[in-house]
């Protein structure tokens, strides 16, 4: 299967549910947060959102893992949280919806996300949810 065979318009609410089951289970709104929550020793880095879904904290984000097995990862920054074309080709791997993505296809299809308004391009080339 190839990347143009995912039904790309899903991919905002699929990348919500997750940002939103984790920042609900820690009661935190960005990664910063997250992470501080585990680096303070609040929450473990590594457990199941309220939920049901698995997620694990990194560096300066996080990774929930979907029933699919697909990976969301996001990190944080100065511009907010956002996730990069890297980030949503490691999704449709671990989702087994694509083997290999295609690195311009991908960008293509999340720069028309960003043209019908379903996500943000930010100035650092990354993506975010609006």
């Amino acid at each position: 299967m190839t990347a143009d065979a995912f039904s790309w318009s899903t991919l905002p609410a699929v990348f919500a549910e997750a940002k939103g089951a984790i920042e609900a289970t820690f009661a935190a709104q960005s990664a910063p947060e997250i992470v501080r929550s585990v680096l303070r020793g609040d929450q473990p880095r590594e457990g199941v959102c309220l939920n049901g879904l698995e997620y694990f904290v990194h560096g300066v984000g996080y990774t929930v893992v979907l029933p699919s097995e697909g990976h969301v990862h996001f990190d944080g920054s100065a511009e907010g949280d956002f996730f990069t074309q890297d980030d949503v080709a490691l999704f449709l791997t671990t989702a087994e919806l694509c083997d290999s993505p295609d690195p311009s296809e991908v960008a293509g299809h999340l720069d028309a996300l960003c043209i019908e308004g379903s996500l943000i391009k930010l100035r650092s080339g990354r993506y975010s949810l609006p």
